[in-house]
């Protein structure tokens, strides 16, 4: 491969060279890399041309139908359309557009949104405690939150603080038919705890960070040390998108949207302002 990318790079194909980290996980057949835009498309061509193997960006929607398909549930996911938690600018009767779901390659990417406004509610509601298939996990929100009008008509918030899921600002976005589109979490699992900011659509984990590794013989434990914890962080992940998923696509699902519309107008009411950091 680095012969290849010498070639290239003589040859004036590539007049610009960008080192960027992955990470090939074989067993689960999955590439990490944070990679986007037009890094991203280079990475798929090249490693195209290089192992003649396609590479299929993941989001909220492709990974939806990766596990309902194989449980017969193709229907579901076929079926599903966004859900309203709160009233449109133009009343009752308006339904969400995802207007950003709408331009992007996967319709059903809208997943994405409702799952993390879910984590919200059941952080806010149950103590972030999730049973998952993976395990206990526990999640908390962060000091980041940026939200978008799922109506496309009120524009985008993005709060950074302290406590930015609690602020005044935060839940009257709810209350005006915003969603969640990035948020900055707490995952305990295995054991661990891992901060990251999260994409909504994309399924994203950005700006991982990873517990320390406290005792390691040698650089080589530890880099396996820190793999084996992005492993669990990963299935952590995974185990909370196909716990939603199966509330998502089940007869509870109507339960659970009233209780979250609950929520969200009870708490727009009752909550106090907070510091903004820098």
């Amino acid at each position: 491969m680095r012969r290849r990318v010498d070639e290239d790079l003589r040859s004036g194909r590539f007049r610009r060279s960008k080192l960027l980290p992955i990470l090939w996980d074989l067993p689960s057949q999955t590439l990490f890399c944070n990679a986007g835009g037009t890094a991203q498309e280079k990475l798929l061509e090249i490693f195209e041309r290089t192992f003649e193997l396609k590479l299929m960006p993941l989001s909220a929607g492709s990974v939806a139908l990766r596990l309902l398909e194989p449980k017969g549930r193709r229907r579901d996911y076929e079926d599903a359309r966004p859900t309203r938690f709160v009233h449109g600018p133009e009343g009752e009767s308006q339904q969400p557009e995802y207007p950003w779901v709408m331009k992007g390659a996967e319709p059903k990417d809208f997943f994405g949104n409702e799952f993390v406004l879910w984590l919200w509610h059941q952080a806010e509601a149950n103590d972030g405690s999730l049973e998952t298939p993976a395990g206990d996990v526990t999640v908390f929100f962060d000091r980041s939150l940026d939200l978008d009008c799922a109506y496309g008509q009120t524009g985008r918030d993005s709060l950074r603080a302290e406590g930015a899921s609690k602020m005044p600002e935060a839940l009257d976005a709810l209350r005006s038919g915003k969603v969640p589109r990035k948020a900055g979490v707490i995952v305990e699992a295995a054991g661990h705890q891992f901060h990251v900011t999260l994409g909504a659509e994309p399924l994203s984990a950005g700006t991982l960070k990873l517990p320390e590794v406290e005792e390691a013989e040698n650089p080589r434990v530890l880099f396996e040390e820190r793999i084996a914890m992005l492993r669990d962080f990963c299935r952590a992940l995974d185990g909370a998108f196909e716990a939603f998923l199966k509330v998502r696509t089940s007869g509870s699902w109507e339960s659970q949207t009233h209780t979250i519309r609950k929520w969200i107008q009870h708490a727009t009411r009752t909550a106090q302002p907070v510091a903004a950091v820098a």
